[in-house]
């Protein structure tokens, strides 16, 4: 749910962008 992410986003905004940096890696 858009609600859930939100909150996900709010309380690991690191979390996200270390997800985002090893998906670009491995590309």
């Amino acid at each position: 749910e858009e609600g859930a992410q939100v909150t996900v986003n709010s309380l690991h905004p690191g979390v996200i962008r270390t997800n985002i940096m090893r998906t670009t890696k491995y590309l």
